[in-house]
């Protein structure tokens, strides 16, 4: 038989009441409780700050010293400039189908008309 897990108590949810939302917090005051944490979110966030601050400005030193020491560039650290990635120029044919014309640079899926034959005799 399967054991049946206990439902949590109604309290522990918010329940609604004529539109409004009713928060179960065993005596505290829900707007008391909501100052106080915005209290300590604003402390948190300035205690963050401060710590990064700190961390940032003893990596900045490191990275300063590295560069220095091993008399590196900003190209050794940030690799110079990619190639430009562009549309590609076109490509000459490779082969022509005597009874219309029609041309193939041997890219990308054949022609019917060449497709399953020698390729040598259409060749440009």
């Amino acid at each position: 038989m399967k054991a049946h897990k206990a439902k949590p108590k109604r309290e522990q949810y918010a329940q609604l009441s004529n539109g409004n939302c009713k928060l179960s917090n065993k005596g505290i005051s829900n707007m008391s409780t909501y100052k106080s944490l915005l209290q300590q979110k604003a402390e948190l966030e300035a205690k963050i700050a401060e710590a990064r601050k700190a961390e940032l400005a003893h990596a900045v030193k490191q990275a300063r010293e590295l560069v220095a020491q091993f008399g590196l560039t900003a190209d050794d650290v940030f690799g110079g400039k990619k190639a430009a990635t562009g549309p590609r120029g076109t490509v000459a044919p490779k082969y022509r189908d005597p009874a219309t014309g029609a041309t193939w640079t041997g890219r990308g899926k054949p022609p019917k008309w060449i497709a399953d034959k020698d390729r040598a005799s259409f060749a440009i």
